[in-house]
């Protein structure tokens, strides 16, 4: 796997299929500039607070924090200034990559003064987990994701392909314009089958199923949700400590220069799964809070885990 240190990016991540055959299953770029220039956050890290925010703005403790207005008049992915623009400095220790920086209240309009650390590390198992730590120097929220596109056919296909098993009881009721309304809507299954064929041609499926967040039914270390490419044989598992997860379709990907695969990235040709807390959990009190002061400082993770599988694993046609 390859990392820049601009945004803590995943550039590439390598991993065979079932006749062992390697291919890169991310979206990336070869140049810095395509980084700068891109506007889907590929690969990035995504803080201090990810997904959308109503009306950019929100209350904590009797004061109201006012954010920038990024998409109309409400905040999506902590605005311009969020981490996804930092350039972290690096170190390695061991199989670690470790990436840290700086993010002053002033930048973002998010209290606090914060310090964040992104750990990468990678094993010979083709996990790759990522650590988030933060400290702060007074209350304030934080969701920190990160929002790589993944195909699992290595880009020979666009994500038709792909079917998404959900470990999910529940999901959030999304508005027209991406926001949650604050309602909880019970699936109709414990583990959701998501048939990516199915979901791209059917235009109200995609509406509803296609960028929503689900609820993760489980406790920490346990398995998320699920990610197989029928063709290639890839699977991918996900493990993490956050509450639930974003899972986005990629119908509004576009690119504005060629990444790996010599592609201009378009709709479907990947898709994104970002564990993080409830979106716009700071405008909804009845959504489990993610405050972060002084003296309970950040601490979570995500886990791919990559395999293959001869056979279909969940025994589905």
């Amino acid at each position: 796997m390859e990392i820049i240190s601009y945004g803590a990016t995943i550039k590439s991540v390598h991993v065979p299929d079932r006749m062992g055959r390697i291919g890169n299953v991310v979206a990336g770029f070869e140049s810095l500039d395509s980084y700068i220039n891109d506007i889907n956050y590929i690969g990035t890290t995504i803080g201090p607070v990810a997904n959308r925010i109503r009306n950019a703005s929100f209350e904590m403790d009797e004061n109201i924090f006012h954010l920038e207005k990024n998409e109309g008049v409400h905040t999506n992915h902590s605005g311009s200034q969020g981490l996804h623009k930092r350039n972290f400095s690096h170190r390695i220790i061991g199989n670690q990559l470790i990436l840290t920086t700086d993010l002053l209240e002033y930048k973002t309009g998010f209290p606090g003064n914060n310090k964040f650390q992104v750990i990468y590390t990678w094993n010979k198992n083709h996990e790759l987990q990522i650590k988030y730590e933060a400290l702060t120097n007074r209350k304030t929220p934080l969701s920190i994701t990160n929002h790589s596109y993944f195909n699992l056919s290595a880009f020979q296909h666009q994500i038709g392909t792909h079917t998404l098993f959900l470990n999910a009881a529940y999901r959030l009721e999304q508005l027209d314009n991406y926001l949650v309304s604050g309602k909880l809507k019970k699936l109709p299954e414990k583990l959701v089958d998501i048939h990516l064929e199915d979901l791209i041609s059917n235009i109200d499926e995609r509406e509803i199923y296609g960028n929503t967040y689900y609820i993760f039914n489980g406790s920490k270390d346990s398995q998320a949700c699920t990610l197989i490419e029928h063709e290639s044989g890839r699977k991918m598992d996900i493990i993490t400590s956050y509450p639930g997860y974003q899972f986005y379709s990629g119908f509004f990907l576009n690119s504005k220069t060629r990444g790996w695969h010599q592609k201009i990235y378009k709709p479907y040709d990947a898709l994104c799964i970002e564990p993080h807390h409830y979106p716009d959990f700071v405008n909804h009190s009845n959504f489990p809070q993610a405050f972060i002061t002084p003296e309970i400082p950040y601490n979570e993770f995500i886990t791919f885990s990559f395999s293959t599988f001869q056979k279909h694993p969940f025994n589905a046609s």
